[in-house]
């Protein structure tokens, strides 16, 4: 099933605020918990960011940050990351390292830092260049993660997207033992480089 939705650059979604106008959400359930997919600037993180999200929180509107991993490292955003109820959508092309190592590592410590909070994305505008690679990333992140995972990440939480959920605490500590496990020395398949925040 497809389901209609937008991206929204920051500095348009500012504007949408500040003169009150409707949002297209990623899910369009009434009275539920809404989730807005939204691409910030790269180079800098925009001043009252941390305001507009928490006037959306009130609202019970979340933000999906676009591709964070290509923002930079996980630190430009941390406190927003860890004080505000945000998802994260990862590139497919990220983690299968189409976007360069420096995108890779970013992906994989976003994986190890919010790994509850993440889901995977095509990033496909123009199919000629950005295509969808589900067919390549699936198989690649079942060489490297549970099942437990890849069907929470697939399947799980798409759905609790779609049916405007919230991610639980409980959600968080059943994902995070496994990603802890993931990043276990004894775990050979891993990369045992990237240590939680």
């Amino acid at each position: 099933t497809i389901h209609y939705g937008a991206e929204y650059y920051f500095e348009t979604l500012f504007e949408k605020i500040v003169n009150n106008e409707p949002f297209i959400f990623i899910n369009n359930k009434d009275d539920s918990q809404k989730y807005l997919l939204v691409e910030f600037p790269f180079v800098m993180k925009p001043l009252w960011l941390d305001k507009m999200i928490d006037r959306l929180a009130v609202n019970n509107i979340s933000i999906v940050f676009a591709h964070p991993e290509r923002y930079g490292t996980v630190k430009v955003f941390k406190y927003l990351f860890d004080h505000f109820d945000c998802l994260f959508a990862i590139n497919c092309s990220s983690v299968l390292g189409n976007e360069g190592t420096s995108i890779k590592n970013n992906a994989f410590s976003f994986i190890s830092s919010y790994g509850a909070k993440i889901v995977w994305c095509s990033d496909t505008h123009p199919a000629l260049y950005r295509y969808p690679q589900f067919d390549r990333v699936i198989p690649y992140l079942q060489k490297r993660f549970s099942p437990v995972l890849i069907d929470y990440w697939f399947d799980t939480l798409p759905q609790k997207i779609i049916q405007g959920e919230k991610i639980t605490e409980s959600d968080n500590a059943i994902i995070n033992m496994y990603i802890d496990k993931f990043l276990s020395p004894k775990n050979s398949m891993g990369y045992c480089h990237y240590e939680r925040k």
